[in-house]
């Protein structure tokens, strides 16, 4: 992180002008000597930072900080970009003043903040300021490329395990017996789901009814594979499940041999586990 900051104040100095009429600013400073609107409102913020995101100034402009659209709370991603984030602020955030104006540099959530105060109307400084922090985030972006596409590909992880299990519950809903013999792998913009060769009729619906309504609510291409070591693992299942079924008919024709019917016993069945609306 210490070379990584390094290199953000290299390309800062190289970048963001200083100008000699300028200064750091500074609670102990003497007011008569500087621009008023300016000074007051860099005192509030020296004082409360949290509330310079809220307040009017002169003149505003936000510059997007990192080529990133968006970040996941309470993810990986967050973590990592937080890190960059914070060594960004040690670097570029900055409060100055002059005598007919001031302002502050802010790193946001993901944008570079600047804050211009002057009660002369002297503009010229807030217009070089946008030039040179608006190319200063291009440069960021090039030398923080390891860091940025790092990020983006946890991101791409974090939604493509949140659109598998939305997948997952998908097929548990219509069928537990289905999803567990699912192998669901999700790959830029395709799910491809494998399955046994006994399902592939169940997975894709009639008339490709689940594809297509899977299609709709993750906004990917669906598509359905064998899985050749899965259509084994099923059938060995399916004879499992077939000795169970002989079994239960076993104790059927015992059952009818008392003078209990089957169908006595599916009403009894039905009554207990009433079959839920699909």
């Amino acid at each position: 992180m210490e070379l990584m900051s390094a290199r953000i104040q290299s390309v800062l100095k190289n970048i963001v002008s200083e100008n000699s009429t300028e200064v750091d600013f500074d609670l102990n400073l003497d007011m008569k000597n500087f621009d008023e609107e300016a000074y007051k409102s860099l005192k509030l913020i020296a004082l409360d930072p949290k509330s310079a995101f809220a307040m009017p100034a002169s003149k505003r402009m936000e510059i997007k900080l990192l080529d990133i659209d968006y970040i996941p709370t309470n993810s990986e991603a967050e973590e990592h970009f937080r890190k960059l984030q914070n060594e960004l602020k040690k670097v570029i955030e900055c409060k100055r003043i002059a005598k007919t104006y001031g302002y502050a540099i802010l790193v946001g959530a993901n944008a570079i903040l600047i804050l211009f105060f002057t009660s002369h109307n002297d503009f010229q400084r807030f217009e070089e300021l946008v030039k040179e922090y608006t190319e200063l985030s291009k440069s960021l972006n090039d030398i923080l490329w390891d860091e940025i596409q790092y990020i983006k590909y946890l991101i791409n992880q974090r939604e493509n395990e949140i659109i598998k299990n939305r997948v997952a519950v998908y097929y548990a809903m219509l069928n537990p017996l289905v999803r567990r013999f699912l192998n669901i792998v999700v790959d830029n913009d395709q799910i491809i789901i494998y399955a046994p060769a006994q399902l592939m009729g169940r997975v894709i619906g009639r008339q490709g009814t689940h594809v297509k309504k899977l299609q709709e609510e993750t906004r990917k291409i669906v598509i359905v594979k064998e899985d050749i070591e899965l259509t084994k693992e099923y059938a060995e299942f399916d004879q499992s499940d077939t000795k169970i079924i002989d079994e239960i008919i076993e104790k059927l024709k015992k059952l009818e041999e008392m003078g209990i019917m089957p169908e006595s016993v599916l009403k009894l069945y039905r009554s207990k586990y009433p079959k839920e609306e699909q």
